[in-house]
């Protein structure tokens, strides 16, 4: 009878540590975010993604950034200024988001804008 009731016991301890560990479940990130030089040209660097699918909240969101240029090359990059750290040094901020199909026109228009000042300021 003791016997049946220590194995009902350490059944119940069991299922305990194994529902909490699975609980705690911790993933991690199988996609890789990278930057790189192109050697080919010019030596330019370029961010890499190395997407890979997973349970991991950082995977998915890495996924979704990709899902969302919808198969094209086309993304903005803003620099936002004036932020400090939590030691009230200052940083840059990098966003780099993807242009949606709407935004394309009024996009390539701010980029053949860029386009001339830059081609007037560089003679």
């Amino acid at each position: 009878m003791w016997k049946q009731i220590l194995i009902v016991i350490f059944y119940f301890v069991y299922l305990l540590i194994v529902s909490n560990y699975a609980r705690y479940k911790t993933y991690n990130m199988k996609s890789r975010i990278t930057i790189e030089v192109d050697f080919n040209n010019n030596n330019l660097p370029v961010i890499q993604i190395l997407k890979a699918d997973s349970d991991d909240v950082r995977d998915k969101l890495v996924s979704y950034f990709t899902e969302q240029l919808g198969g094209s090359s086309w993304c903005q990059i803003k620099w936002v200024n004036n932020h400090k750290d939590k030691d009230d040094k200052d940083i840059n901020i990098i966003h780099i988001s993807p242009i949606t199909p709407n935004q394309l026109k009024d996009q390539s228009k701010i980029m053949l804008e860029q386009f001339e000042l830059n081609k007037k300021y560089s003679n």
